[in-house]
Parts: C-alpha cells; sequence; structure tokens
C-alpha cells in the first residue's frame, strides 16, 4: 500500500500540512531547518513518492532545478556543485546539472541549457561562473534565476577581502617587499586589489617588479628571480595553493629557506596543505556555506517567484588558516582527517 502524507505526519510526530508544505517546498521558511530534515528523512525511509506528474499538471512546482556550471579549474570548487545538489535535495529538490566549455560561443551555449532546463519545467536556475567578467542575461530565463560569481552575481566569495588577510598577515610579521605570484589574465584582479589595499594600509606602494606572471609566461623561472633579485621581496603571496606549493617546492631546490629567506602564502584552502613539509598559509575559501548559501538563495527566489538579482547579494568571507610558510611557529603536528581520503584499497 502507498505511502500517504499521514503516515509520515505520523511516523514525524508532526502535522499533515507541515508535512505538506516541507515535501511541497511551500512556507519553508516557517519550518525549522531541523524539522525540514526530520521529514525528509522520515519520508525516505518510508518510501514516500511525489507524484511529480500530477502536481505538475495541476500547475505545482516540478521540485527541479537545473545546475549549468562553467568549465573550471579552481580545485577547491571541484566538489560546489555536488554540495549544492545535496543541499537542495535536503530541501526536496532534484536537480539537472550540466557544464559547458568557455569558448567563443559560450553565449549559446549557456541559452541552449537553460531553453533545455525550461523545456523540463524546472522550478529554477542556477549558474555557476568561475570568470569574474561573464553574466548570462537575466530577461532570457523565464524562472527565477541565481547567480554564483561573474558580473551580475547573487553570491559569491569576496576574494579581495580573502586576498587582503593573507597580505595584511606578512605585513604584521614585518614584511615591507611583498610580492604577488599569478597568471597572466585578468581573473585575479579583486586578488590584487586586496593585495594592493593591505599594502597601502602600511603606506607602500607596490613596485611593478612586485608582480610575478607565471602562467601562460615561458621564462617563469626569470619571472620569479627578477621579483626576488630586483625586488628584494622577502615575501610572496600566491594567487593559488598550488602556485604556492610548486613556488616553494622550486625555492628549496635553489637553496632558499621558506620561511627564513621568502616567507610564502597560498589561497583557496586546498585540504593538502597541512601535510606538506612546510605547512602552508592560506586563506580558506567557505566552499560548504556558499553551497548553503547558493541553496538557500535559490528555494527564497522560487518561493517569492524573484526574478531579478538579490536585493542585498550575498557575500562570503574567507578565513586565514595559518600554516609555517608565512613565518609562524609551527605549534602542533598536522592533523589528518582520514575521512576525506578517499581511497579504497
Amino acid at each position: 500500500m502507498a505511502c500517504t502524507l499521514k503516515d509520515v505526519a505520523n511516523a514525524a510526530g508532526v502535522g499533515v500540512s507541515t508535512v505538506s508544505y516541507v515535501l511541497s517546498g511551500k512556507r519553508m521558511n516557517r519550518i525549522s531547518k531541523a524539522t525540514q530534515e526530520h521529514i525528509l528523512q522520515t519520508a525516505a525511509k518510508l518510501g514516500y513518492q511525489v507524484n511529480m506528474v500530477g502536481r505538475m499538471l495541476q500547475g505545482g512546482a516540478s521540485k527541479t532545478i537545473g545546475i549549468l556550471e562553467c568549465q573550471r579549474s579552481v580545485v577547491i570548487f571541484s566538489e560546489l556543485m555536488q554540495l549544492v545538489c545535496r543541499e537542495l535535495r535536503k530541501r526536496g529538490y532534484q536537480t539537472y546539472y550540466r557544464i559547458w566549455d568557455n569558448d567563443s560561443n559560450s553565449n549559446e551555449q549557456e541559452q541552449e541549457a537553460v531553453n533545455d532546463f525550461i523545456s523540463r519545467r524546472v522550478d529554477g536556475v542556477i549558474i555557476a561562473y568561475f570568470d569574474q567578467q561573464r553574466s548570462f542575461p537575466r530577461c532570457k530565463c523565464p524562472v527565477p534565476l541565481t547567480v554564483f560569481g561573474g558580473g551580475d552575481w547573487d553570491v559569491r566569495i569576496d576574494l579581495e577581502q580573502c586576498a587582503y588577510q593573507t597580505a595584511k598577515h606578512l605585513l604584521n610579521h614585518g614584511h615591507r617587499r611583498i610580492g604577488y605570484l599569478l597568471p597572466d589574465d585578468k581573473c585575479n584582479e579583486d586578488k590584487l586589489q586586496g593585495y594592493r589595499k593591505a599594502l597601502k594600509e602600511f603606506g607602500i606602494e607596490p613596485d611593478p617588479s612586485w608582480l610575478i606572471k607565471v602562467c601562460p609566461t615561458p621564462d617563469w623561472q626569470n619571472e620569479i628571480e627578477r621579483g626576488i633579485c630586483e625586488g628584494r621581496l622577502t615575501a610572496i603571496c600566491c594567487s593559488n595553493d598550488f602556485y604556492a606549493v610548486r613556488l616553494m617546492t622550486w625555492l628549496q631546490w635553489r637553496g632558499y629557506n621558506i620561511p627564513e629567506d621568502i616567507a610564502i602564502t597560498g589561497f583557496d584552502g586546498v585540504a593538502l596543505v597541512d601535510s606538506l613539509q612546510i605547512p602552508l598559509t592560506t586563506v580558506v575559501q567557505p566552499v560548504e556555506l556558499l553551497a548553503e548559501s547558493l541553496a538557500d538563495a535559490m528555494i527564497n527566489k522560487i518561493e517569492k517567484q524573484t526574478m531579478t538579482r538579490l536585493p542585498e547579494p550575498i557575500q562570503l568571507q574567507g578565513k586565514l588558516h595559518i600554516g609555517h610558510s608565512c613565518g609562524c611557529a609551527a605549534t602542533a603536528e598536522p592533523e589528518i582527517d582520514w575521512h576525506s581520503v578517499k581511497i579504497n584499497l
């Protein structure tokens, strides 16, 4: 015999109307997240199935969301969409997922993907950009649209604030000649602004030679040596953790001691930075909080049928993670989170 709303309500110890609100996605702001989670888990345990076809034929919500993600190179975001899907699933939504390349036909690809989502009767669309310059015209999406990153964002991470933290930390260590190592593109402008802001607070105007561009620069070794020798740098901020790790390896190979000769900081918060011979000081991007924020923003837009950008866009702050590469003393041996090591032997 099929499980009913009343069966779920009895098993969960709540009213039928409360179960109906949670499973339909309506008036969710009136119900605590703990109660929502309890009801969803109870419904799943009892095998309750929503008649989606019947709901859609009656003009109801499909309880589905389309997720469109640009091709990314930021490793820290590799699980972002998986986390977003998990958060949406907790709230009773299923997802369609697509990814597109950052090529010259991206606009056409984006529109084609959005049109495909609309044909599937989604209640809303999430677009994730990792390019600060891109945007999608909201007028071409007939359902609520939530955008991460890009030029017209609803939710994003404050990259300027993140970079400001690492540069200021090095300044507080007494460094006054601090370089910035980054790829030769336009995607790191916010990070550079944060770096420059920190130096400006200390009355320092960075010399052009302090910028070290290593990709796709073929003479990256000369770039690094020029910055260290001509710029007489005593510390270098890196635009991501992988650049920082590679820089540290190369500097040690060349005979430099870290942090005694040159202090290094990273950016992103990749899990393995604590397992290095010299644990890396970096700023951690709040990926899990980002996933929750994207899910909340999307559902709020669906409930209110908001077709425009959030009136108060959400900008999340990063957190400085102290290692030893900046000059701070190592206070304890690194801890290993074995649950995050996903290797099956």
